[in-house]
């Protein structure tokens, strides 16, 4: 399992540096091996009231998850761009924060959903306390997406229940809420 790690994280690192060189290879070489290293505990430790997932299904699954979140984030591109380029981008744009508790059932797979978020442009997770989400988000529409497929497809990896319940759905919260003073 080490060595697929390895493999998937050596890949994202030529993928998203886009340098070839024999420096820049030894330096993703040696940041993916420690990293595949140090993660194996926290990325193969299952909650005790779900399915268990094997190594393999697993590891599929997370390939699966990553296919798809580089191509919300290329379409979250997209809409912020033209979000950016609107004639009228300050009626267009209306930041909103907003909280929902979510039904991942431990903290690797609540660790994916808020970097998922924040990978994804436009959203930004401000602070996770528990199953506590709070999200700043571009636009109300934005805002009205989150967590929705990322929390369902995060279930479905890690052996959860699909079905998201109710009150995972966002509320809108006020910036001394979102700050934790309220």
């Amino acid at each position: 399992m080490f060595f697929l790690r390895f493999v998937l994280l050596m890949f994202t690192w030529c993928a998203f540096s886009g340098l070839f060189d024999p420096y820049h290879l030894c330096l993703g070489a040696i940041a993916s091996a420690w990293v595949a290293a140090v993660s194996t505990h926290i990325a193969l430790s299952q909650p005790a009231n779900h399915r268990p997932v094997s190594r393999h299904e697993l590891a599929i699954g997370l390939v699966g998850y990553l296919i798809w979140l580089m191509v919300e984030i290329l379409k979250a591109n997209v809409q912020v761009l033209k979000l950016s380029f609107a004639p009228s981008v300050e009626k267009e744009i209306s930041p909103e924060v907003v909280e929902f508790r979510t039904c991942l059932p431990d903290d690797f797979s609540r660790f994916m959903l808020a970097h998922s978020i924040t990978l994804t442009p436009g959203t930004v997770t401000v602070r996770v306390d528990g199953d506590r989400f709070i999200v700043h988000a571009l636009t109300k529409e934005m805002a009205a997406g989150v967590p929705g497929d990322m929390e369902k497809r995060l279930l479905k990896l890690f052996g959860g229940e699909t079905e998201v319940q109710p009150e995972a759905e966002p509320k809108p919260i006020d910036a001394e809420e979102a700050s934790g003073h309220a």
